[in-house]
């Protein structure tokens, strides 16, 4: 038994001579001995890492295990390339006018006069939109509008020796083809609401529209006795906006904006109604319309936004 445990001793003794390095002294004069070298960085040295450089001085961020987004609350504008940040935005305010139209004279037997004061006298509006957030700073998006509101003016005739106030629903339907542009980079570490300010400017096409206008005597509403047929127009519009994002939630903002917006012309048809006869005027027609919108809402990103670095 002993003699066996003996020749168990030396196998085992044989095996581990073969497989130890040779001492320090058996190895080659020019051997570097690697645990005695120490590598101290620089205090100003960058970091890079997979995907960029990291500026010195900052600590190295951790990334998951497969690329994935880091945790919430992370809020936009915060920027990932696999974000795909299409939106759609509902917004609703006020209108105001920024312009008192020029003054149009009339033509025809029933209309000969010179129609002044025209003005759009308030209203609401309502926007739809469908947009893309395209990069940190620029979006695009395209925007239906509706605007109503109570268009106003009067008209001298004779030479001024009878004045007539006429009142219309006034109405515009406006598409816009819109781009922005946000004023701040996107922030790394942005886990709290925030402002995303912005300047943007649209261009389309708006359907303008005076219906149901009611002609009286001057000063006296109730005393209508015509009714002048309504008519839409088609004219180039224009908007020019500054608002701002404020983030609430990572796929949800609030909109909050004021645009000045050129919409045309607004015009009459060419027939009146007055005591059940159909009478033909000359067509009461407005130039160069400019309002101003004042609107509050919502965008919301069905696909939450990160920054991942």
């Amino acid at each position: 038994m002993f003699t066996s445990i003996r020749r168990h001793a030396a196998a085992v003794a044989i095996l581990l001579t073969a497989a130890c390095p040779l001492a320090a002294e058996e190895w080659p004069a020019d051997t570097i001995d690697l645990s005695a070298v120490t590598v101290e960085q620089p205090a100003n040295a960058s970091i890079w890492l997979l995907g960029g450089q990291m500026p010195a001085g900052e600590e190295a961020p951790l990334v998951p295990i497969g690329g994935e987004h880091p945790p919430y609350p992370t809020f936009p504008p915060c920027w990932c390339k696999e974000w795909k940040p299409w939106y759609v935005g509902v917004e609703g305010g006020w209108t105001i006018p920024l312009n008192v139209t020029p003054d149009s004279n009339g033509v025809g037997a029933f209309f000969d006069g010179v129609a002044f004061g025209t003005q759009l006298h308030g209203g609401e509006n309502f926007t739809l939109r469908l947009g893309l957030r395209l990069s940190p700073r620029w979006r695009a998006d395209v925007s239906y509008t509706n605007i109503h509101g109570d268009y106003q003016w009067r008209t001298a005739f004779f030479g001024g020796a009878q004045i007539a106030g006429f009142d219309s629903d006034a109405t515009s339907n406006i598409v816009l083809g819109n781009a922005y542009w946000h004023f701040f980079p996107p922030a790394e570490h942005c886990n709290r609401p925030r402002f995303d300010p912005y300047t943007g400017v649209g261009l389309g096409v708006a359907f303008n529209t005076l219906a149901a206008t009611a002609e009286f005597p001057d000063g006296n509403p109730a005393g209508q006795y015509a009714t002048v047929f309504g008519d839409t127009t088609a004219c180039l519009a224009t908007r020019f906006a500054l608002g701002s994002h404020f983030w609430i939630w990572p796929n949800l903002a609030m909109d909050m904006s004021f645009a000045v917006l050129y919409v045309g012309d607004f015009q009459t048809d060419d027939f009146r109604t007055t005591g059940g006869i159909v009478q033909p005027i000359g067509r009461y027609d407005f130039h160069n319309n400019w309002l101003g919108t004042f609107q509050l809402g919502f965008v919301w990103f069905p696909q939450p936004g990160f920054y991942r670095r």
